[in-house]
């Protein structure tokens, strides 16, 4: 009994929580035949060591490349011995996502088959020092993980909790740090909290959590929804919750806000919309195409004039009304050497003849 107490002892003091509060690094593989696309969790600026343990097929050569992004590489770093059945890619430096402005805060890579030529693509979202003031009630602002060495089910679950008990914060049974409610500047600017991991047993593991809720821009609303009828040229039809608003340090600062347009997906309606720089108000431009596209999402952002690196970012999303539109026939004459009974041409007839 007592040799037994100890081995569960070793077994259970294994839960531990992993590197960063985001997970990483994470399990890849990757294939040599076809691609496989890895989208990582979103991780906090700063974050240095291993991103991805790859599992890697026998006899393969592998090198890391990323061409759309030039500023990537001087983060990463690959380790493989050419025909190892694994490799790691490392952050050799801390991750910035100021460095990364040029790129929408995203880290992108591609590990390739040197051998095939087979390109597996990686994209890793860099978060910056702070969240932002809009996030609503429910928002994501963390993830923790912990992990656990017990093989049984009956104890290797993990039950996460937050000390002391939080009224802004809540940690839900995977790790995820969800608001409880909308932050305010008013209240705090700085949030330091305990998270907690235990098994059934009560063997466990602490994190410290960080926050910081920026000095400087925020939206109203993180997320804004529009709606404009196809072909329609002018202001969204309507726009909720609210107006495009932004603010600066609160809703009394005298700050003057710059708007603007950072992004639009698809990518070929950019010209199709501009932003008021001063009343941050979108008009479309260009009118737009249900049967393309019922759907544009617009990436906005808000600027301080006496400081424009100092920014907030939202999201517009465009639902785009589909309208009763008049046939068309495709050319404006038809002609036909044969009698001219003989022709269906619909909604007209021929000289002397019904259809």
């Amino acid at each position: 009994m007592i040799i037994t107490r100890c081995v569960w002892t070793v077994l259970l003091s294994g839960l531990m929580f992993t590197d960063g509060i985001w997970g990483l690094p994470e399990r890849t593989t990757i294939n040599c035949q076809s691609p496989i696309a890895h989208e990582f969790q979103r991780t906090e600026k700063g974050y240095q060591g291993t991103l991805e343990l790859v599992n890697v097929q026998s006899d393969t050569t592998l090198k890391l490349e990323s061409p759309s992004c030039l500023a990537c590489l001087s983060f990463l770093e690959l380790t493989h011995t050419p025909g190892a059945a694994f490799a790691t890619v490392d952050a050799k430096k801390p991750l910035d996502a100021e460095e990364l402005t040029e790129y929408n805060g995203t880290l992108s890579y591609s590990i390739v088959c040197q051998n095939s030529g087979v390109v597996n693509s990686r994209t890793l979202g860099v978060r910056g020092e702070s969240i932002s003031k809009s996030l609503l009630a429910g928002s994501l602002v963390g993830q923790v993980k912990a992990t656990d060495a017990d093989a049984t089910r009956e104890f290797n679950t993990v039950y996460y909790s937050i000390e002391p008990p939080s009224d802004t914060f809540e940690v839900t049974s995977n790790g995820s740090i969800l608001l409880k409610k909308q932050l305010d500047y008013s209240e705090n600017r700085f949030y330091t909290f305990t998270v907690i991991a235990k098994d059934s047993g009560g063997y466990g593991d602490v994190a410290t959590v960080y926050i910081n809720v920026p000095v400087g821009p925020y939206f109203e609303y993180a997320t804004y929804n529009a709606i404009i009828p196809e072909n329609e040229i002018g202001l969204f039809q309507t726009i909720t919750p609210a107006p495009i608003k932004a603010y600066g340090e609160d809703e009394h600062s005298s700050q003057v806000i710059i708007y603007s347009i950072s992004a639009v997906y698809p990518s070929e309606y950019r010209e199709s919309v501009v932003i008021d720089s001063t009343t941050g108000v979108i008009t479309v431009q260009k009118g737009l195409d249900y049967e393309k596209t019922p759907t544009m999402n617009c990436s906005i952002q808000a600027s301080l004039k006496n400081s424009s690196q100092k920014t907030a970012e939202a999201m517009v999303i465009v639902e785009v009304k589909d309208v009763n539109e008049a046939p068309v026939f495709l050319q404006e004459e038809y002609s036909s050497d044969q009698p001219c009974g003989s022709i269906r041409v619909l909604n007209c007839c021929c000289q002397g003849h019904r259809p």
